[in-house]
């Protein structure tokens, strides 16, 4: 600001000036917290997924880049028209093997153990033994998307293996 415009601005000040930016552009980050339950009529409609899904659930979380830090972990799958169908959400402090028990706790609360279902996640080890303890009898396995990606930058020769990963992928289980 100051070789451009000739205005000196302290480090407060210009923080101040972007975070009310951010404000009038999106609005103030706990005033979306107050959308939430308008959304909880949905939850009616939670036994109404084992008719209509395809019972793979992917689990995943992502980090909140907001002025609330944390973790929000989603469940969800897809119905018979191949669209996304969300199951469950909530929100935690991180990716450690409690949260991820508890969420999944919550989870199975909602839709119990349903006939054939299977979990679907990335690698993270903390969802494999949250897992473990709140769904013991359900088979889970590893994101295909996720697994490609770990084996890029790790191996030399990476094209010449995910030829073979495809192949390995895509074949007939019968």
């Amino acid at each position: 600001m100051h070789e451009q415009h000739g205005v000196q601005l302290l480090y407060t000040k210009s923080w101040w000036a972007k975070e009310h930016a951010k404000t009038i552009l999106y609005g103030k980050p706990e005033d979306s917290y107050q959308l939430l339950p308008a959304y909880f009529h949905l939850l009616k409609c939670i036994k109404g997924f084992q008719t209509v899904i395809w019972l793979v659930i992917s689990i995943d979380a992502t980090h909140l880049n907001s002025a609330f830090k944390g973790v929000i972990y989603v469940a969800s799958c897809k119905d018979v028209d191949e669209h996304a169908y969300p199951i469950a959400f909530g929100v935690g402090d991180g990716e450690t093997e409690n949260s991820w028990t508890w969420f999944l706790e919550r989870l199975r609360e909602a839709i119990g153990e349903v006939g054939r279902m299977i979990f679907v996640f990335d690698r993270h080890a903390s969802i494999a033994k949250a897992l473990s303890i709140v769904y013991p009898n359900v088979p889970h396995c590893i994101c295909f998307f996720h697994l490609k990606q770990n084996l890029k930058p790790k191996l030399k020769g990476w094209k010449e293996v995910l030829d073979v990963y495809y192949k390995a992928a895509y074949c007939s289980t019968s």
